[in-house]
């Protein structure tokens, strides 16, 4: 019998091939489209359907247990999420996949907080060593790139404040248990800064590194460069010993 739509009972799909035939199984290449009543090449966007191999359906959400991911832009469950090659013509981004739904994302989702970690291309909750989660681009970056935001070594995000007996470090974006040259860690804001603060009044130890409220033995706290001197170099000032300044 000649009919206008393949039956359901039993489960029958229109075959595309040269003899237009209803069949249970279709060809390889194809996959059975409850949708159409139809064997396709691509499963139907308009029933936000995908290419299931372990079936041969099409279906509305991949298999939990063989660990795929719904890529609208092949129509399938795949293994990995494209990205924009020669390889996916019809991919215009990078995608990431995302267990929290099993599908193919370009943005991962905050809610769970997740992270794009181009290393695995999935969505992470936590980046990879070197990297860090940057909450602006919801990616895992090797530098922190927004503005007033550090690499936390300890956690692997992006922070605007370091944790504690750590400094922020301008130059590299990075939270660091030092400074480097040329610069000297406040305790009072947690901050490698070039010139120690003048309220609190704190002098730069050129020793250790550090602004400090009272400078070693031997040395004054100099307010005129806000540093530890050993010998006042302003003409208008001397060395007081009961205070360690320069006065």
């Amino acid at each position: 019998m000649c009919v206008a739509v393949c039956p359901t009972v039993p489960d029958m799909y229109a075959s595309n091939g040269s003899n237009f035939i209803c069949v249970l199984t279709c060809p390889s290449g194809y996959w059975a489209s409850d949708y159409t009543r139809a064997c396709v090449q691509l499963c139907p966007a308009a029933a936000n359907t995908f290419a299931d191999n372990s079936t041969g359906m099409c279906v509305t959400q991949c298999p939990l247990s063989l660990f795929t991911y719904a890529d609208n832009f092949t129509r399938t469950c795949t293994l990995t999420c494209p990205w924009i090659g020669p390889s996916n013509p019809s991919v215009t981004v990078d995608t990431f996949a995302d267990d929290s739904t099993k599908t193919c994302v370009v943005n991962c989702p905050s809610s769970p907080w997740t992270y794009a970690d181009n290393s695995t291309q999935k969505c992470v909750f936590r980046c990879p060593s070197a990297s860090y989660g940057e909450n602006a681009t919801r990616k895992c970056v090797s530098n922190c790139s927004q503005w007033d935001s550090f690499a936390d070594n300890t956690t692997n995000f992006c922070v605007a404040v370091c944790p504690e007996n750590y400094f922020a470090e301008n130059t590299s974006s990075t939270c660091m248990t030092s400074c480097p040259p040329g610069s000297f860690a406040d305790n009072s804001t947690w901050r490698c800064v070039a010139q120690c603060p003048t309220d609190p009044a704190l002098y730069a130890d050129l020793t250790t590194q550090v602004c400090v409220v009272n400078c070693p033995n031997s040395y004054y706290g100099d307010d005129s460069t806000q540093t530890c001197v050993q010998n006042c170099t302003n003409p208008l000032y001397f060395a007081y010993q009961p205070t360690g300044r320069c006065i």
